[in-house]
């Protein structure tokens, strides 16, 4: 029988399919000096390792990477909201909070860093991305015209349009040098991979974090995403024996208005059904 710990333990099972030091690990692996990324495998005696993680989720991702490649690099720049435990990082590594959803003067020095990571880099260099959710205010370099004061004011402007995440970034990234794939020209000739953990619906890697990796000399890797989530879900009901079915990942809109449409839905399926819905309202 269906109950309050089944819909408790489906939840947590999503959520462990999404848990971001766990995304990195399950595509990031060190064997050695060898490190693997998908197909890819380099030398790290060999290559110039260079790495950025930003966001709201920047502190278990970069956990991950410390666990992984700690102690091959210290040229780091870690990018966590105010207020987030630095612990179990290398000393060497440069931590700067930052302020979201509108940026602040922590957001400013974290562009300034992630610049000057960026200079000198070769053939030989690799950067490492790690992006997750409130990347776009974290980290900011806006145009030489455009202060703080005016980002600030342009970001509220934006919050309160009513318009969508993927039509607000695009307008950020008009205004920002890192943003909509400048991150990547800025490293070049540098190899780039983008480790990109999703927090819009669609997972457009051009939208999530204003598209820091967004350019078609980086790879770019979906560690994490609304899909995945609904996929554990999935999983769990069927091993307890229910039915499920995943109706949609990109769910929008009012949440009282599609509370109700999902209610009516419920009603209508047979005994043993298990409606997953992932997205956005």
């Amino acid at each position: 029988m269906l109950d309050k710990q089944h819909i408790l333990e489906a939840f947590k099972q999503s959520l462990l399919a999404i848990d971001p030091q766990q995304a990195v690990h399950k595509y990031v692996q060190r064997q050695g000096d060898s490190l693997g990324i998908e197909s890819k495998v380099w030398d790290l005696n060999a290559i110039d390792l260079r790495l950025i993680v930003v966001g709201k989720a920047a502190l278990p991702m970069a956990r991950a990477m410390a666990s992984i490649v700690g102690n091959q690099t210290d040229r780091a720049v870690i990018i966590p909201p105010h207020g987030s435990s630095t612990a179990d990082l290398p000393t060497a590594w440069q931590v700067i909070s930052a302020a979201h959803p509108l940026p602040d003067e922590g957001s400013l020095m974290a562009g300034a860093q992630v610049r000057q990571l960026l200079t000198s880099c070769t053939t030989d260099t690799l950067v490492l991305v790690c992006v997750s959710g409130g990347a776009t205010a974290l980290l900011v370099d806006p145009l030489p015209e455009i202060d703080l004061a005016a980002l600030r004011l342009k970001y509220q402007e934006l919050l309160a349009s009513g318009a969508d995440i993927a039509t607000m970034n695009q307008v950020r990234s008009s205004l920002d040098r890192l943003k909509g794939g400048g991150l990547v020209t800025q490293a070049q000739p540098a190899q780039v991979i983008g480790l990109i953990l999703s927090d819009v619906v669609g997972d457009s890697i051009a939208t999530i974090g204003s598209g820091l990796t967004h350019h078609p000399q980086a790879q770019n890797i979906l560690v994490g995403s609304n899909r995945q989530a609904c996929q554990a879900a999935a999983q769990y009901w069927s091993e307890q024996g229910y039915q499920p079915r995943i109706v949609t990942t990109a769910l929008q809109g009012e949440a009282q208005e599609r509370g109700r449409e999902i209610a009516q839905a419920i009603i209508q399926e047979a005994p043993g059904t298990v409606l997953i819905y992932g997205g956005e309202t």
